[in-house]
């Protein structure tokens, strides 16, 4: 498999050491997750969803937010994704740099607790947002999606509901398009993105709410 983490600073600065992440093992670069320097956690990240997001990875189609789309309650965003706007009628939107009728990091403490559900960005891995998202949202239905997302369901452990990842089907394409400067929204292009639902979670009906607002 193949694996992409969000990168908080410019990756020159782990060039000079690709020599000595060469030697290492996946396992070895799996373990960077675990440091404090946000670069090696990315690099660790990236390895630990190659490890699990698989070419034959079999899962449900899409990333799984759409099974949120009925959801009678208030529905919270932690970072904006392509499609949102078609996937979920009324969501409260939570962006690093909110636009107008989107709300600042800082509402988390006061929108994720009582929610009826939440849908995390995968990129709150990295920044070590998720685990206090969790804490948050404790009790609420909680998706987790985008590229970053290791597709295994170890993470339903931790109170998530639905793992949204993307698989990549062609590693050499997505990385010549990464150099080229191309966005996230873009990457789907390069493999599919699949989503695992916990067992006891009910399957996603099909919304077909259509809004003329866009979001992400």
């Amino acid at each position: 498999g193949a694996g992409l983490a969000y990168l908080p600073r410019n990756a020159r600065d782990l060039i000079g050491r690709l020599p000595e992440f060469r030697k290492m093992s996946l396992k070895q670069l799996a373990e960077f997750s675990g440091s404090w320097d946000p670069l090696e956690m990315a690099l660790g990240v990236a390895a630990i969803n190659a490890h699990y997001n698989r070419f034959d990875l079999q899962g449900e189609m899409g990333n799984g937010a759409q099974a949120f789309g009925r959801e009678a309650g208030r529905v919270v965003v932690v970072g904006a994704f392509p499609g949102l706007s078609e996937m979920l009628p009324n969501p409260q939107v939570i962006e690093n740099d909110p636009r107008p009728g989107e709300y600042p990091t800082i509402a988390m403490d006061t929108l994720l607790p009582g929610c009826a559900a939440a849908v995390v960005a995968s990129s709150t891995l990295v920044n070590r947002n998720l685990p206090r998202i969790l804490r948050l949202a404790q009790g609420s239905r909680i998706a987790l999606v985008g590229p970053v997302t290791p597709l295994t369901p170890r993470l339903h452990a931790y109170g998530v509901e639905i793992l949204g990842g993307l698989v990549i089907r062609d590693p050499k394409g997505l990385g010549e398009a990464i150099r080229a400067g191309a966005l996230p929204r873009e990457f789907g292009r390069f493999g599919q993105y699949l989503h695992l639902r916990r067992e006891d979670a009910a399957p996603a009906r099909p919304c077909r709410f259509r809004a003329s607002r866009r979001n992400g």
